[in-house]
């Protein structure tokens, strides 16, 4: 049976890799999964926690857009660098189907990440809890999942909208 730590009011299962009890201060984030919508989570923000939740070693992207000090963590094989010569293909063959477009201020594609990825907050070095306003903002972003199109030596992001990507919540290892 798995022990369960109460801390601040909230119920946290200890990361599968803490020996007996959890000491780290467990975090809010958003998870971010191909073909479903986000959803919030407490995690345990230890590196093994959030290499379980991305399916591999960890790659920290600063997104440019919003500047509200998150950040997306994801698969360090799930960010592709030039999306014009596609190639997040080799990533998505590897098991890391593409997931969601990061886009510029005139929503143009720039990069595309595969795989399961979180927002995070950041304060300094240290990943911290997202706030309010970050996590409805984040949210909004990433809210419909997206399909891929590769269209006149560009990739096209379209929006899936069809009600079967469902939103939830829970807790994370």
């Amino acid at each position: 049976m798995e022990k369960k730590l109460a801390t601040k009011k909230r119920l946290f299962a200890p990361c599968s890799h803490c020996v007996n009890e959890c000491t780290h201060q467990p975090i809010q984030v958003l998870i971010v999964k191909p073909h479903l919508r986000p959803y919030g989570a407490t995690i345990c923000p230890s590196l093994r926690s959030m290499q379980d939740i991305v399916g591999g070693y960890i790659q920290v992207v600063h997104d440019g857009l919003l500047k509200d000090d998150a950040v997306i963590v994801c698969n360090e094989e799930g960010k592709s660098a030039c999306v014009e010569r596609m190639d997040f293909i080799p990533a998505a063959m590897r098991g890391l189907p593409a997931n969601r477009a990061l886009r510029d201020s005139r929503s143009k594609v720039q990069d595309v990440i595969c795989g399961t990825f979180m927002v995070v907050g950041t304060a300094g070095e240290d990943f911290t809890s997202l706030t309010p306003q970050q996590f409805a903002d984040w949210k909004d972003r990433f809210l419909y999942p997206e399909r891929f199109i590769y269209f006149n030596g560009k990739i096209v992001a379209v929006p899936v909208a069809d009600g079967s990507a469902e939103t939830g919540d829970e807790k994370h290892e």
